[in-house]
């Protein structure tokens, strides 16, 4: 909608004046679209708010405002209550407080840190040769069935789960249970019992694995 001036003025933004007999001001004719097309506007308008223009009710504007408004914001904005996004949802940063959403990578980076050995040692018990060792720097005999692995670097708590035995590959029949008999950040001690007479065993091979 654009404005429309008095008929017959040569500014397109001239203004409206009242007649003044004793001023001689004959005063603004105004043309047909001044009056018609802001009604065309505002029933177009009640139109579109899907009400029904009614000529005794002149709060329909407003309504249709408030319809349209209201909806403007249901299409624009995620009500408190809930509802269904179309696109993706890009958060800041990490979460720092226990309420906060987290994002995507904070959850993969957690899951992968509490699913991941932090600690991996394959040992001949005999000889204390590490054939495999992640994150070990040492194993030590403390006794018959008792060693002592030493971690390369500390792990974060004391929190850790431990799992592992040992057998001996010369006699299937011998194997060991796994007990922890203590744990620090820094290592680790075990030992290795045999199940059917619960007595202390040095074992051939020795597999270790903490999370």
């Amino acid at each position: 909608m654009k404005y429309n001036p008095p008929f017959g003025s040569n500014d397109p933004d001239s203004i409206y004046v009242d007649r003044n007999t004793p001023g001689a001001v004959s005063g603004s004719v105004p043309p047909a679209p001044a009056i018609e097309h802001p009604q065309r506007e505002i029933v177009n308008a009640i139109l579109a708010a899907g009400l029904t223009p009614d000529g005794n009710d002149l709060s329909q504007l407003t309504q249709a405002i408030s319809v349209i408004a209201a909806a403007a914001v249901l299409d624009d904005y995620l009500q408190k209550a809930g509802g269904t996004m179309t696109g993706s949802l890009i958060l800041n940063a990490d979460p720092t407080a226990a309420l906060h959403a987290a994002t995507k990578q904070y959850v993969d980076a957690t899951s992968a840190a509490l699913y991941t050995a932090k600690v991996v040692c394959r040992f001949d018990g005999l000889t204390l040769d590490v054939q495999r060792g992640e994150n070990v720097s040492s194993v030590v005999n403390d006794g018959a069935g008792l060693y002592t692995i030493n971690f390369a670097t500390n792990l974060p708590d004391t929190n850790y789960v431990v799992v592992g035995g040992g057998y001996d590959s010369t006699d299937p029949a011998i194997d060991g249970f796994l007990q922890v008999t203590s744990r620090t950040v820094s290592s680790v001690a075990i030992r290795l019992n045999d199940p059917t007479n619960n007595i202390r065993r040095d074992l051939q091979t020795v597999d270790v694995v903490i999370f």
